[in-house]
This record gives C-alpha cells, structure tokens and sequence, in this order.
C-alpha cells in the first residue's frame, strides 16, 4: 500500500482525514469525507491547486513555479505562505487574514499543500 494516501490531522480540538480520492492519485484529494476537495488544476501540478467545499473556493499557487518556498493564496481565503529560509521546508511564515474564519478541514488543507510538496521534492518522489 502506499502510505502517503491517507493523513491525518488535529488542529486545535478538531480531528480530521486527508486522503486520495483514488488510491496512488496524488493530483485529487478529500478532506474529512469529502467536505472540501483538493486538486491540481493539471495532472502532477504541484503548483498549483485548488480547494472547494462549504461554498469556499481557494487557489494555491507557488509564486513562479517550482519555488517550493513561497506560496500565494487567493479567493475565498487570501494569503502568502513563506519559508523563513530557503528550502528550510521546517519553518513556515503564514501572511494573511481571515483565518480564523476557515473551518478546520480547510486550514489543514492548506497547511498540508505545502508540507506535501516540499517532502516528496525532498524525497525525489514523483508520478
């Protein structure tokens, strides 16, 4: 099986479940059953993503592509997500408002976006 289907994630008091739609396919994801969604805009994108669910609509964007260090959000949640150092993939610096006013399942959908991609690019995965 492969293991990087299925994440879990607490935040706060709130538990959840991230996971392919289709084992293997990394390109489509549901969050807690399907409350919000999340894909590449194309197959094996990584750049680039979208989440939708709860009458939300949330693009997630490396600022030039490939830059695994700087992200750009926009939409129902707007923001800038980036590393304190380059490719120190450890430590984030979160830039927006509105936050709070997020359900947890889509907070931990865009804490994950970047988490994913920057470890199967360390770790020399891909499709």
């Amino acid at each position: 099986p492969n293991y990087w289907d299925y994440w879990t994630y607490e935040l706060d008091d709130n538990e959840g479940r991230i996971q392919t739609h289709i084992p293997g396919d990394w390109d489509y994801w549901v969050i807690d059953g399907g409350t919000y969604t999340l894909r590449t805009f194309t197959p094996n994108d990584w750049d680039y993503w979208i989440l939708t669910g709860n009458g939300q609509r949330i693009v997630f964007r490396t600022y030039t592509p490939e830059d695994w260090d700087y992200w750009d959000i926009t939409g129902d949640f707007t923001a800038k997500w980036r590393t304190y150092t380059p490719e120190d993939w450890d430590r984030w610096e979160p830039d927006g408002r509105g936050w709070n006013r997020l359900a947890p399942a889509a907070q931990a959908a865009l804490l994950f976006v970047p988490t994913f991609v920057s470890s199967i690019q360390r770790r020399g995965i891909h499709l």
